[in-house]
C-alpha cells in the first residue's frame, strides 16, 4: 500500500469519526475526468459499483457539481458557506423538487436508504481536486458543525494530496529511469535473446504502479509475418500459457496490436477477449506493438487490475520500453554478440537522450553521440582524437576512469554534481553517469563507453519534495495549534464572563470607594484576556476572506479610536493622517481587515505603556490600485534577531498576550494577496507597513 492510499484512509477514518457518520470515501478528479473513491469505508460493494465510475464531463449529480464547483438553484438550499453539500432529510429534499429538478440528481444514495448527505469540496490551493462524501441511513445525522471543522481541513487534506502525488511522481519517474538504464546495460550482457526478454518482464512486473497483477508476456513474430510466437510471461495459469502459445495477427488484443502497429487497451478483457479466460478474475490490458523501422517484432503484454484507467504517463512508459525492446531484440536477432554490441551502440548513439561517450583506453575520444555534443554545444565530430581530461580535468575522475581500465570492473554513480567550466551561467547540474570497459578477446580493455544522464530536474524536484514534506508537517502543526486554541478560548470565555458579572454586581451594591482601584484592575485585566481569546478564536477560524466592498478608511478610524478609547494613556499621542483614503472602496472581508488593524494598534500601544510617546498613522494609494497604510510608533522597538520569528504563532517576548497577533495580522494580508512589512529598532520604535489591493485577486477559471 502507498503512502498516499494510507494518508487517505486515515483521513476517512478521521472524518468518519469527526462526523459520526455511518458511511465516508473520499473522490479525487483525475485527468480523464472520473471522480473515483479512492478510498472509503462503510459503503456497500453494490454502491461503489454505481458510483465508483462516475465521470464529470458526463453524468449529472450534486457531488459532480461540488467538484466543478457550478451548483446549480436546486442545490443552493443544500449549500453551506464554505461550499459544500448538506442534507440531514434527502427524502424530504427530493419531494421538494419539482420533475425536472430532480433530473439533475442520480439518486443513487436516496435509492440506497440514505437519509442524511453531504459532499464536502477538497480543495488544493483555489482549486477543487476532489470531494468528501458522507452518508448515513439516519436522518439528522450530519451536524453543520462538523461539516464547517471538515471544511476548514480541506485546504490541508488537499495540500496532503498534492505533496503525496508530486512524491509519487517523483519516485515513479525515478523508478522508470532504473528500469530503462537497468534495459540498455542488460543489452550489453551476453545473454540469449529469451532470458533478456524474461529479464526485462520480470523488471517491468516489479514495478508496483505499472502491473499489480504482476502478470504479463511478450510475444516475437515468428515462422510467417502474421503469427505472434509467446517467448516468455509470468502470472499465467497453466491453461492460459496454452492457449495463448501462439496468436495470430488480428485474433485477441494483441494480435490487433501487431495488425494495426497501435497500442490496445481494455478494462474489461473477460467480455472481448476471443480466448475465453475462464476461472480467471476481469481485468484490464495493455498490448504494445514492438515496432523497428516500421516492421512488426513483437508485442508486449502487460495486465492491469479491475476496473482500471488508462493512464497517459504509464503508456508513454511502456511505449519507451518496447522501443528499447525493438531495438535490442533487432539486433539480437540479426547478429552476433560482437555485431549486437556495435550495433546497439548505434542505434543508442543515433536515438536517445543519454549522452554517450565511446574512448580508447587512454580516454581520447573515438566517437560522442548527438545527445553528448549538444551539451557542450559542440558539433560531434569537434571530440575525435581529443583526450577526455584536457576538455574536463578532474583527478577524482582520472582516478575512477584508470580503475576501470585496470580492472575491467564497470563503474557507475549518481546525482554527481558537474559545473560546465565552458558555461558557468548553467549553474551547477546533476549527473548519473557510468563507465563500461569494452575487453578484447584477452580480456583486456581495449575502449571504454562512457554513458550520462542529466537527472537535475529529478533532483530539483527532489529538493522541492524534502521542502513540500516540511511545509506539509508545518501545516499539520498549525492545523493541531488552530484546534487547540479554538478550545482554550471556549474554555476561558465563560468564567472570565462569570468573573465580570459577580464585579459589576458588588461595585453595583457594594458601593465601596475603597475598593474602586481594584475593581478598574479587574475590568482591565478582563478586557485584555477577552482580547487574547478574541485572538485565539480569530486564529483558529481563520479561513478564505468573505469579500464585500466597503470604505477602508471608515473601519480603520473606528479602530484607531477604539484602541485609543481601550488603552486611554494620556501620555500616548496619536497623529493620523488618512483622510486621503476617505473615498475609496476596496473588496476585502471587512471583519478581518478589522482585525489586522486592531493587532497592529495593539502592538503599537503597548510598546509605549509608561511611557510618553506618539503613535502615527498614514494612509494612501499608489498607481497600482493598492492602498498603504502606515503604523509607526516610538516605542521600545524589536530586537534584530527577532524580527524573523515575529510572525510565528505564539512567539512573543511580552510578559502578557499570546503571541498571535502578528500571525494573525500575516495571514490575513496573505489571505488578501496583500503585503505585510515591518521595520523595526531597539529601543527607537517600529514600523508596520500593510498594502492591500483594492480589487479581490481574480482566480481563473479552469
Amino acid at each position: 500500500m502507498s503512502l498516499r492510499k494510507k494518508y487517505l484512509d486515515n483521513v476517512i477514518e478521521f472524518v468518519r469519526s469527526l462526523s459520526g457518520c455511518q458511511c465516508a470515501g473520499i473522490r479525487i478528479l483525475n485527468e480523464e475526468g472520473g471522480i473515483p473513491y479512492e478510498s472509503y469505508s462503510g459503503f456497500s460493494r453494490e454502491f461503489w459499483e454505481s458510483e465508483n465510475c462516475l465521470s464529470v464531463k458526463k453524468d449529472q449529480c450534486a457531488c459532480i457539481r461540488i467538484i466543478t464547483g457550478q451548483p446549480e438553484p436546486q442545490d443552493l438550499n443544500a449549500m453551506t458557506q464554505g461550499g459544500s453539500f448538506l442534507c440531514n432529510n434527502l427524502g424530504n429534499f427530493v419531494n421538494c423538487l419539482t420533475e425536472q429538478e430532480k433530473t439533475r440528481f442520480r439518486g443513487m444514495c436516496a435509492q440506497h436508504g440514505y437519509a442524511s448527505v453531504a459532499v464536502i469540496p477538497v480543495r488544493y490551493k483555489n482549486k477543487i481536486i476532489g470531494a468528501i462524501h458522507l452518508a448515513d441511513k439516519g436522518a439528522d445525522r450530519i451536524s453543520p458543525k462538523a461539516i464547517e471543522s471538515i471544511e476548514s481541513l480541506t485546504r490541508v487534506i488537499g495540500d496532503g494530496i498534492q505533496k503525496f502525488d508530486m512524491e509519487d511522481t517523483i519516485r515513479q519517474s525515478y523508478i522508470a529511469g532504473g528500469v530503462i538504464n537497468s534495459l540498455l546495460r542488460l543489452s550489453l550482457e551476453d545473454l540469449d535473446l529469451e532470458k533478456l526478454l524474461d529479464r526485462t518482464l520480470d523488471m517491468l512486473l516489479s514495478i508496483p504502479w505499472l502491473s499489480p497483477e504482476s502478470m504479463g508476456s511478450i510475444f516475437l513474430v515468428e515462422n510467417t509475418q502474421d503469427l505472434l510466437v509467446m517467448k516468455t510471461q509470468k502470472g499465467f495459469p497453466e491453461f492460459l500459457e496454452k492457449e495463448c502459445a501462439q496468436v495470430p495477427f488480428g485474433s485477441c488484443f494483441c494480435g490487433q496490436a501487431a495488425l494495426k502497429q497501435q497500442m490496445q487497451f481494455t478494462d474489461q478483457i473477460d467480455h472481448e477477449h476471443e480466448i475465453r479466460l475462464k476461472g480467471v478474475i476481469p481485468r484490464g490490458l495493455y498490448c504494445i506493438p514492438i515496432i523497428s523501422s516500421g516492421r512488426v517484432l513483437g508485442v508486449l503484454n502487460i495486465y492491469l487490475g479491475e476496473n482500471y484507467r488508462r493512464d497517459q504517463k504509464k503508456e508513454e512508459f511502456l511505449t519507451t520500453i518496447a522501443n528499447s525492446l525493438a531495438g535490442i531484440i533487432h539486433r539480437k536477432q540479426t547478429e552476433k554478440k560482437l555485431s549486437e554490441t556495435n550495433e546497439l551502440l548505434e542505434t543508442i548513439f543515433s536515438d536517445t537522450h543519454l549522452l554517450i561517450a565511446y574512448m580508447d583506453k587512454n580516454f581520447n575520444f573515438i566517437r560522442v553521440n548527438r545527445a553528448y555534443a549538444q551539451a557542450d554545444g559542440l558539433a560531434p565530430e569537434f571530440f575525435a582524437g581529443r583526450n577526455y581530461f584536457d576538455l574536463y580535468p578532474d583527478d577524482d575522475n582520472k582516478l575512477i576512469f584508470n580503475r576501470v581500465v585496470k580492472t575491467g570492473d564497470p563503474y557507475s554513480t549518481h546525482g554527481k554534481p558537474f559545473i560546465y567550466t565552458q558555461h558557468p551561467e548553467r549553474g551547477i547540474t546533476y549527473w548519473d553517469w557510468s563507465l563500461h570497459p569494452v575487453k578484447n578477446s584477452s580480456g583486456m580493455v581495449e575502449t571504454v563507453i562512457l554513458c550520462l544522464v542529466n537527472v537535475t530536474e529529478r533532483k530539483l524536484a527532489e529538493m522541492e519534495l524534502m521542502q513540500a514534506q516540511k511545509d506539509l508537517e508545518s501545516a499539520r502543526r498549525l492545523s493541531d495549534i488552530g484546534t487547540l486554541a479554538s478550545v482554550i478560548a471556549h474554555e476561558l470565555r465563560n468564567p472570565l464572563s462569570a468573573i465580570r458579572i459577580a464585579a459589576y454586581n458588588i461595585k453595583r451594591k457594594g458601593q465601596l470607594t475603597s475598593l474602586e482601584k481594584h475593581f478598574a484592575t479587574i475590568e482591565k485585566k478582563i478586557v485584555e484576556s477577552d482580547q487574547i481569546i478574541n485572538n485565539l478564536l480569530f486564529y483558529s477560524r481563520l479561513k478564505m476572506p468573505h469579500y464585500q466592498t466597503f470604505r477602508v478608511y471608515e473601519i480603520l478610524n473606528e479602530c484607531i479610536a477604539s484602541a485609543k478609547k481601550r488603552f486611554s494613556e494620556e501620555t500616548i499621542s496619536v497623529d493620523k493622517k488618512i483622510d486621503s483614503i476617505k473615498k475609496d472602496y476596496i473588496e476585502a472581508d471587512p471583519l478581518q481587515i478589522g482585525e489586522l488593524f486592531n493587532n497592529i494598534l495593539n502592538n503599537a500601544f503597548e510598546a509605549l505603556s509608561n511611557r510618553k510617546g506618539k503613535i502615527a498613522i498614514a494612509a494612501g494609494k499608489d498607481d497600482k490600485d493598492k492602498i498603504e497604510i502606515i503604523f509607526r510608533d516610538n516605542g521600545v522597538g524589536i530586537e534584530e534577531e527577532d524580527l524573523k520569528r515575529i510572525f510565528e504563532p505564539f512567539f512573543t517576548k511580552k510578559s502578557k498576550g499570546t503571541g498571535l497577533g502578528l500571525t494573525v495580522c500575516n495571514q490575513v494580508v496573505n489571505l488578501h494577496s496583500g503585503k505585510i512589512e515591518i521595520e523595526s529598532k531597539k529601543d527607537r520604535g517600529t514600523t508596520f507597513t500593510v498594502i492591500l489591493p483594492m480589487k479581490k485577486k481574480k482566480v481563473e477559471k479552469l
